[in-house]
C-alpha cells in the first residue's frame, strides 16, 4: 500500500472549515506532473516572503504538506526528480521513498538549517530569494494536488496534496 509520511513530527494541518478561510483556490488538479509546474505570483520585494511554518497532515484519501508564508505568495514550481540534492552543494539527499518531488519557492526565504530530515521530507535549499524542498513518495509517483489559502493570521499557504488511495 502507498505510504507517504510526510512527518507526522509537526502539528498536523487543519481543514479549511477549522482556521482556514474560504479561498481555498486549488492551482493543479490531482494528476501526475509529466513535466514542471510552475504557479506564478508577482511579489513586490522587499520585503521576501518568508517562510514561517512547514506542517503536515493525513486525510482520507491524500497526505498533504503545507508552507506557511509571511508577506505574500510566492511563486513556485514544482515536480518529479530523479533525486533531490542539496542546493549550495549539488550532493543528493537520502530520503525515503522511490519518487521524488522537488518544489521550489522563488522569492522567498527560510530562516533554518538546510538539510535535515524530517520524515519523508527535506529543505534542500535557501540561497539568493530561493527556497527548496525534497519530498520522498513510497510507492509512486502519486498523483499531486497543489492549493493555496489565507489563514486568519494573515499568513499565506501553499498545500501539497500526494493521492494515497
Amino acid at each position: 500500500m502507498f505510504r507517504v509520511t510526510v512527518a507526522l513530527l509537526l502539528a498536523l494541518t487543519a481543514p479549511a472549515a477549522s482556521g482556514f478561510d474560504s479561498q481555498y483556490t486549488v492551482r493543479y488538479g490531482f494528476a501526475v506532473p509529466a513535466q514542471t509546474v510552475t504557479i506564478a505570483h508577482q511579489v513586490a520585494v522587499p520585503p521576501v516572503p518568508t517562510l514561517a511554518q512547514v506542517q503536515t497532515g493525513s486525510h482520507p484519501g491524500y497526505e498533504r504538506i503545507t508552507f506557511a508564508f509571511t508577506q505574500g505568495f510566492p511563486s513556485y514550481h514544482f515536480g518529479y526528480v530523479d533525486q533531490i540534492v542539496g542546493d549550495a552543494t549539488g550532493n543528493p539527499i537520502a530520503l525515503p521513498g522511490n519518487s521524488f518531488v522537488s518544489i521550489v519557492f522563488s522569492p522567498a526565504q527560510a530562516p533554518g538549517q538546510n538539510g535535515a530530515v524530517h520524515g519523508d521530507y527535506v529543505k534542500s535549499g535557501d540561497f539568493e530569494g530561493y527556497v527548496s524542498y525534497g519530498l520522498g513518495i513510497t510507492n509512486g509517483p502519486r498523483q499531486l494536488r497543489v492549493g493555496e489559502s489565507r489563514r486568519p493570521d494573515g499568513t499565506y499557504v501553499v498545500s501539497v496534496d500526494v493521492r494515497t488511495g
